[in-house]
C-alpha cells in the first residue's frame, strides 16, 4: 500500500499539471460493497445504535429511552429513525450525540427543540441620512401581540439607553425608531427583547433555545433574548444584520 507521504513525495517531484481524484462508492451488490460491509461488520446497525445519546441539555447525563428502527431508501443508503418511549416535554432544547466507542470519537453532535413558542428570527440595524434616522427591524417567528411588543422592548448604545418608539411592519416584523436619530447614541447597540413579548396565540417568546442566542449563553442569563451589534458610528449610513446561530 503507498503511504501518504510517498504520493507527496511524488507529486513535488514530478510536478504535474492536473491531479484527478477518484473517491470509491460501495454500491450495493457488488463485491467492494460486501467488504466494505464485512470490515463494517455490526457497526452499521446494533453497534451504532448503543453511541447514540439524545438527552435534554439541563440533564445531558439522563439519556432519554426508545427504540429504533432501520429502513433502507431505494439508493442502498440505510436511515436510522428514533422513536422515544415517551412524549417530548414542551419547550425543551435536546442534545443528539453519536460517539464512536471504540475510538471514543465524536461522530455528530447537534441538537432541536420541542414547543412552540416564539423566538427572534432575526434583528438588522439600520443607519440613514447620515444618522438623521437610525431603527432596528426586528423579526420573530410566527406573528406576535403588537400591543406586547412595545414594552417587552429595550435599546441602548454603549450601555446608555435609547428612547424610541416601535412600530408594526407586518404580523412578525417589528421596528425600534431611535427618537433622536443617531443623536447621544455612541457605542455598540444592544438590543432586548423580555419575555412578556407574546405571540398572537398568547405564547411568551422563547429567548434562550438553539435558535435564539443570549448575551449570557444559551445556558443560563436574564429571561430575555439579548444581542448586540458590530456597528461603526451611527452617522455613517450602515445596516448590521444578525441572525440566530445554534448555540
Amino acid at each position: 500500500m503507498i503511504r501518504q507521504d510517498q504520493v507527496r513525495d511524488l507529486v513535488r517531484q514530478e510536478r504535474p499539471d492536473d491531479i484527478g481524484v477518484s473517491v470509491a462508492y460501495p454500491l450495493p451488490g457488488t463485491k467492494f460493497h460486501a467488504m466494505v460491509q464485512a470490515q463494517l461488520g455490526l457497526r452499521q446497525k446494533s453497534d451504532v445504535e448503543s453511541w447514540i445519546a439524545i438527552a435534554p441539555r439541563t440533564s445531558l447525563l439522563t439519556p432519554i429511552t426508545g427504540g429504533f428502527l432501520w429502513t433502507q431508501n431505494p439508493g442502498g443508503d440505510y436511515l436510522l429513525h428514533f422513536i422515544p418511549s415517551a412524549p417530548l416535554a414542551d419547550n425543551t432544547d435536546y442534545e443528539v450525540k453519536v460517539v464512536d466507542a471504540p475510538s471514543n470519537t465524536t461522530v455528530l453532535a447537534t441538537g432541536f427543540s420541542t414547543g412552540s413558542r416564539p423566538r427572534v428570527q432575526g434583528a438588522a440595524l439600520t443607519a440613514a441620512m447620515s444618522g438623521a434616522q437610525v431603527y432596528i427591524d426586528v423579526t420573530f417567528s410566527e406573528a406576535m401581540s403588537a400591543q406586547t411588543i412595545g414594552p417587552a422592548v429595550s435599546v441602548s448604545a454603549g450601555g446608555v439607553a435609547v428612547a424610541g418608539a416601535v412600530t408594526q411592519q407586518g404580523p412578525a416584523s417589528f421596528r425600534f425608531t431611535f427618537s433622536g436619530g443617531a443623536g447621544g447614541a455612541t457605542g455598540a447597540v444592544a438590543l432586548d427583547v423580555a419575555t412578556t413579548a407574546l405571540s398572537s396565540s398568547g405564547a411568551a417568546l422563547l429567548p434562550d433555545d438553539w435558535d435564539s442566542p443570549t448575551n449570557a449563553g444559551a445556558d443560563g442569563g436574564t429571561p430575555a433574548f439579548s444581542i448586540t451589534f458590530a456597528n461603526g458610528p451611527l452617522t455613517t449610513d450602515q445596516t448590521v444584520a444578525f441572525a440566530p446561530i445554534v448555540d
